[in-house]
């Protein structure tokens, strides 16, 4: 399954995932992960017209914060658009 790196993991903050769904044929998911790859959680999902929903919770049942403010996730999902789209439609 293809997957996006949308933010780079460093050692100060976490990164952004952009993964397929398994139970939506019309979106994805983005997770933040940790340097070492290890997946921290939902953050929110992205559909096909680019709406960027903000809810998400960790594999523990916490709310995932995302580690940049969700204006800037906002921007980086529509720099990238058409790399998710892609990930979407796979």
């Amino acid at each position: 399954m293809k997957t996006l790196i949308l933010l780079e993991a460093t050692t100060e903050r976490n990164g952004i995932l952009v993964k397929k769904t398994i139970n939506d044929i019309n979106s994805c998911e983005l997770r933040k992960i940790s340097i070492s790859g290890r997946d921290n959680g939902y953050i929110s999902s992205v559909n096909k017209s680019g709406t960027v929903i903000a809810t998400g919770l960790s594999w523990r049942g916490k709310v995932v914060n995302s580690p940049i403010e969700m204006g800037e996730v906002f921007k980086l999902v529509e720099n990238n658009f058409d790399k998710i789209l892609e990930i979407i439609n796979e």
